[in-house]
Formats: structure tokens, sequence, C-alpha cells
């Protein structure tokens, strides 16, 4: 079998850092962003011009074209829900002040689809296409409506051995999510300092080819971000706590989850009150995004959503 073209490998790239980007780019920075010499890159950019797949403008900066729009247009109508989820997760992000993204389940991994932020940015190190494997932490949203025994697969897949205790915490968590409908994490007291400086790294850094490695470095540390799931009696019992996720389900036709909302709260301290209009928030977001593709949300979670909006 043949192996990833790289002259392609370097298109996608390009094409994926002027998606990333809400500024024009010059040549010189694209270049330096995905790797390439300034020769390459410069014929990158001419045969994607040439395409009106990218727009270049008099001051030689570059963004993309309209060549782009019949390829938005079919994705928007072979996944309706993309549009939808970027205007709610907008206003989420604009009420809530966090990031959020809307992530496609898969039997083996999740996929970030849509990706919002505050004031314009991005979450946290997190663009669309990046993936994450459904192995503890992670999935947990995909494993709550399983059946016990896959539950505990899961937690016996985690990356450290956990005491009988903690692997009956994380089951009572599963099941808390399965009732209430969202899951909560803690942000540990040592990730908090760390926020703001991987957001500058990951600001330098980009869509070039380094992200892959940067990526499996991020999944490793945000496992550590939200590394405790809170039970609900947990919950009733804090004042304040400190949030690094918000996670709920969009749900398919089966009953199950097929996408989730996450929100990037990344909160060392949160009032519960606080959470609880959060909470509030997502499952009527949640809720919304499972009639948007046609399904309904579970008649026992019903009563817990507020009512969606038209």
């Amino acid at each position: 079998m043949n192996g990833p073209s790289p002259p392609t490998d370097r298109v996608v790239s390009v094409l994926n850092l002027l998606a990333r980007e809400n500024v024009r780019l010059s040549a010189s920075v694209i270049a330096r962003r995905v790797n390439v010499t300034s020769s390459t890159c410069a014929t990158l950019l001419s045969a994607l011009e040439s395409a009106d797949y990218v727009e270049r403008f008099p001051d030689k900066t570059y963004r993309l074209g309209p060549g782009m729009l019949p390829l938005a247009q079919a994705l928007q109508n072979r996944f309706p829900l993309l549009g939808a989820a970027h205007e709610e997760l907008g206003r989420l992000c604009a009420e809530l002040h966090c990031g959020a993204t809307l992530t496609r389940q898969f039997a083996d991994h999740l996929r970030v689809v849509v990706a919002v932020g505050a004031h314009g940015q991005e979450p946290l190190g997190v663009v669309p296409g990046d993936q994450f494997p459904v192995s503890f932490p992670y999935g947990a949203i995909a494993m709550a409506w399983r059946p016990a025994t896959e539950v505990d697969h899961w937690i016996e897949s985690a990356p450290t051995a956990m005491t009988s205790a903690e692997k009956e915490h994380e089951r009572r968590v599963m099941a808390d999510i399965g009732s209430r409908g969202v899951g909560v994490w803690s942000l540990e007291p040592r990730a908090a300092p760390l926020v703001e400086r991987i957001r500058s790294i990951v600001g330098d850094l980009g869509a070039g080819p380094t992200r892959p490695q940067l990526a499996e470095q991020l999944t490793e540390l945000f496992a550590i971000f939200g590394r405790h799931g809170y039970t609900a009696d947990e919950l009733a019992a804090c004042q304040t706590l400190s949030v690094g996720y918000v996670l709920a389900p969009v749900f398919g036709a089966d009953g199950q989850p097929r996408y989730q909302i996450d929100l990037h709260l990344l909160r060392p301290t949160m009032s519960r009150a606080a959470l609880e209009r959060v909470l509030e928030r997502v499952l009527e977001s949640a809720a919304l995004l499972t009639r948007v593709i046609g399904c309904e949300w579970p008649e026992s979670l019903r009563t817990l959503t507020a009512p969606g909006r038209p």
C-alpha cells in the first residue's frame, strides 16, 4: 500500500492553516507554518489560486478563496448539523465565556467537527479534525449509556492502575451521567497555571506538520486537566469547585450518543449556582442539536432540559 503523498500533504496543510486562521497570511508566514521552502510554497499557492481555492491580495497575503464555496455548500448539505452546531456553540461561548467543541463519536475514537471559542478564538489547542481515543478518561459520554461490562472494560483501559475505590467512583460517575445527561470534570490544581502558557504555544505552532505530535501531547495533558469526574453527590455537596470540562450528549436514532458537546470552562473556582446555570444551558443545547439531526432526546432525560428554542 502506498503511503501518503508529500505534495498532497502540503496542499492539505496550507488549506488547513488558512481555514484555521481569521486573518490573511503572507507567503513567508505560510511557508514557515507548514515547514516548506519559499519556492515550494509559491508553487502551492499558485496552483491553489488558479483553482480559486485561495485568494491573493495586493499586499501579497492570502486567504481561502471562493472556489471553496461549493465544497462548503456540499458539506452543509451532507451535514446540516454543522451550521446549526456552529451557531449554537457560538451562543454558548458568548453566554458562558468559554470555548466549546462538537465531537463526533466513533467506535474507537472521537473526532472534533466544530470548534468555537469566546472572542472568536478556538478552544485551547483543539481544531476540527483532531481525534482522541475512546480510552479512559476519554469517551465517558459514549460509555455512559453502554452495558456495565463495556464500562468496566473502559475503566480498565486507564493508563495508570486504579484502586477498587477509584474504579467504583468511576462507575458512579458513569451512572450519574446516564441519569443526568451531563458530566462534569475538575480542573486539577497543577493544570490551572499551564492553561495560558499552552494557549500561547498552540497559537504559535498553528496547523503545520508539528501539529500531529502536538495533538498527541495535548491528548495526554488534557487527561490531566480533567482527570476527576464528579458524582452527583459531590456536585451537590460543594458550594464552590474547580471545573475543567462539562460534556453533554447529542443522541442518535438508536438512543446512543452520536455527538457530544464539550465546554472548555477551565475554571479553578466556580460557584455551584454558576455551574447549575451552565448545566441547564448545555442540556438545552444538546437537546436542540439532537432535534436538528432528526432524533429525540431520551424520555428519561426530557424533564431535565429547558424547552429548546425553535
